[in-house]
């Protein structure tokens, strides 16, 4: 597609979305994800884990590291993150530390 368009795939920044929410175990992730999204989300009445996971990482520090690390060493060069808990300020400073 990138040639049919005349571009140069070099100038193209690979970009990767995500969803997530970082807790001590993965089950506290997902509901506090799940939690967010039904309130987020009106016309949603459930979600299952499986359905959760498939939006993003959702876990301990060192799983959302090495999920991102995946994706950086694939060459994806710009994340947009949605931190989906209550408190998205908490979670900023706790993905800055993932990240350091």
């Amino acid at each position: 597609f990138v040639d049919d368009a005349g571009r140069n795939p070099d100038a193209i920044d690979p970009a990767y979305y995500q969803d997530v929410v970082i807790a001590e175990t993965e089950a506290e992730a997902i509901e506090r994800a799940r939690e967010f999204i039904l309130t987020y989300y009106t016309g949603v009445d459930e979600l299952t884990d499986e359905q959760i996971r498939q939006r993003g990482v959702f876990g301990p520090p060192d799983r959302v590291r090495d999920h991102f690390e995946r994706y950086a060493d694939a060459g994806v060069r710009s994340f947009v993150v949605r931190f989906t808990a209550e408190n998205q300020r908490e979670q900023l400073r706790r993905f800055a530390s993932v990240l350091d």
